[in-house]
């Protein structure tokens, strides 16, 4: 326990001449364990800036729970949004990425084309009031629509019912009035065959 709290302090230090007070990072067991246990990670208020972000990244990097991560209003230049699609390309569960107000250029908006074309579970990037134009943006869109639809057909196909997901076998030209019904002419026509086939007594 004493190591434990001397990560933590050693962190927090770290973080505090850094200027950076984000609670997400600040949490002892994040901290110790240098995984985030929740599902939302918001680090745009207190912002963490570009020296903050590797920092984050690194954590969220390890931590498959981590669905959505907010980074708006950050300040982050090219080299930071080039971090994120680093991370985010092969992370598990995220889903979403909130990064609005920030400066992105049409370089970095290429960079983030590449991450939702590649990185199908993603399906929201926020780019409200950054730099972008329109075309930038709606390509951007485009791709994230085709991942959310990817990823409703696939949650459909799962929840679909086995005799739903596989193709009825042909009906063999058998009779549809029962089994029950199938065997007693099967029976009958089998002793029709039997007395028809039969040679006569020779009498004497």
């Amino acid at each position: 326990v004493a190591a434990h709290r001397l990560v933590f302090w050693q962190r927090g230090m770290a973080l505090h001449k850094m200027g950076i007070d984000c609670p997400v990072m600040l949490r002892f067991s994040h901290v110790v364990s240098r995984t985030l246990e929740c599902r939302e990670v918001d680090c745009s208020a207190p912002p963490i800036g570009n020296k903050g972000l590797g920092l984050l990244l690194d954590m969220v990097s390890c931590s498959p729970a981590v669905e959505t991560l907010g980074l708006a209003t950050n300040d982050l230049n090219f080299d930071s949004i080039q971090l994120i699609v680093k991370s985010a390309t092969t992370h598990p569960s995220l889903t979403s990425i909130d990064l609005s107000g920030n400066p992105i250029t049409q370089t970095g908006a290429r960079a983030l084309l590449r991450l939702a074309r590649t990185n199908h579970r993603i399906k929201f990037i926020g780019l409200k009031g950054t730099q972008l134009n329109t075309e930038a943006i709606t390509q951007i869109n485009a791709s994230l629509a085709e991942n959310a639809k990817r990823r409703g057909h696939r949650e459909l196909s799962s929840a679909l019912p086995v005799s739903r997901l596989c193709t009825p076998l042909p009906s063999m030209g058998l009779p549809s009035t029962g089994s029950a019904n199938f065997a007693s002419s099967a029976s009958t026509s089998l002793s029709s065959s039997h007395h028809a086939g039969r040679s006569p007594r020779a009498s004497g």
